[in-house]
């Protein structure tokens, strides 16, 4: 088999594409540099500023926290209401205590079980939470 030419492989940087001939009416998107990186980066840099700076100018502040008088945080405090001494000792950890930062999913942090230590009413507003 004897070769006219040199090879030149299929790529966007050789020019030789197959997707970009003019047969196939379809865009191949390695051929296609309407958008290069430094243009890529300048709109998305220019979106993210134009994001951030419109919340500084509605004066709006973005919060991943409820409100005080959110519907979640009434069932809260609702929910707060109820417990006795005896139940707030068991489960309402003071500020300082450690089992408070404690992370494992496998962990029971107190002993108390939501059917034998609340009553109906309360496990009515735990579901709720």
């Amino acid at each position: 088999m004897v070769f006219a030419g040199p090879i030149t492989p299929n790529t966007p940087q050789s020019g030789n594409c197959i997707m970009s001939e003019k047969t196939d009416p379809r865009q191949c998107s390695d051929c296609d540099r309407s958008l290069d990186r430094r243009q890529f980066l300048a709109t998305t840099t220019a979106v993210a500023v134009a994001t951030s700076a419109s919340s500084l100018l509605t004066g709006e502040r973005l919060q991943a926290a409820p409100k005080p008088s959110s519907a979640a945080e009434g069932i809260v405090r609702e929910f707060y209401a109820t417990l006795s001494d005896e139940q707030k000792k068991e489960v309402a950890l003071p500020w300082d205590d450690s089992r408070r930062t404690k992370i494992n999913p496998n962990w029971h942090i107190t002993k108390a079980q939501i059917d034998t230590f609340f009553t109906k009413a309360q496990q009515d507003l735990i579901q709720r939470i």
